[in-house]
């Protein structure tokens, strides 16, 4: 927990100005902080601590931006109805008692549906994953995550070129990669016969521009969401 109080006394000059109608300020604010790991820096890798994990996801591309698929709009794109099947490769950089950070390698085969050929999109992304514990135990319900990368698509994906073309934007083979996701543990769905290992869940992908303020991404303001359903284990 953390708050600040705060007053300030300004100078007449600043008073004098005509966008100024107060010579005294008072702040206050508070707020809550959590962090992902162990504050202690207590060692939590073990023997048995899983090192890797290989994810296989397939979704498709949705209509909205990732605000409003957020919020619960997981409508297919209607003009552009394409769609992509990947393979993840994850090595953990840093484990905690509650999140993990994780660098990541996918290949997702982008399936056009006769736009064009399909083709393959190559991310590399470091994510951080948080978990969801049951009231006073160590059992995970879940987990969820957000990641942050790049993202090379050997052609420009065919609702990438849709969206663009209508606002008359550039478009980029090399863009910003962004995915957030949320699963749960197989033992969570399936009991004592699941195991703790592997997750079953959904993932958002988004490719982007940066809002056109970079130039390795040809200064493209737009970009294009993927909804999967994915399997996750680790080994």
């Amino acid at each position: 927990l953390f708050a600040n109080l705060s007053y300030e006394w300004l100078d007449s000059s600043i008073k004098a100005s005509p966008i100024v109608d107060r010579g005294e300020l008072f702040n206050a604010y508070f707020g809550i902080s959590w962090s992902l790991g162990n504050a202690k820096h207590v060692e939590t890798r073990t023997e048995d601590t899983k090192l890797w994990s290989w994810r296989v996801n397939l979704g498709y591309t949705v209509d909205d931006t990732v605000s409003q698929v957020l919020l619960g709009n997981f409508k297919q794109h209607e003009e552009i109805d394409t769609y992509s099947a990947g393979f993840t490769l994850g090595r953990l950089l840093k484990d905690g008692r509650r999140g993990d950070v994780w660098a990541r390698f996918s290949i997702n085969r982008r399936l056009e549906n006769d736009f064009q050929e399909d083709f393959n999109e190559y991310v590399a992304y470091v994510m951080a994953i948080g978990s969801g514990y049951a009231p006073w135990t160590n059992r995970e319900l879940f987990r969820f995550g957000f990641g942050l990368g790049i993202s090379y698509a050997e052609q420009i994906p065919a609702v990438e070129q849709f969206k663009q073309g209508q606002r008359g934007e550039k478009t980029s083979h090399w863009l910003n990669y962004l995915e957030a996701m949320v699963d749960v543990p197989f033992r969570t769905l399936f009991g004592k016969h699941g195991t703790e290992d592997c997750y079953l869940g959904l993932s958002l992908i988004h490719r982007s521009g940066i809002f056109g303020r970079s130039d390795m991404f040809n200064s493209t303001q737009g970009g294009s969401e993927v909804l999967n359903g994915h399997i996750e284990c680790k080994f």
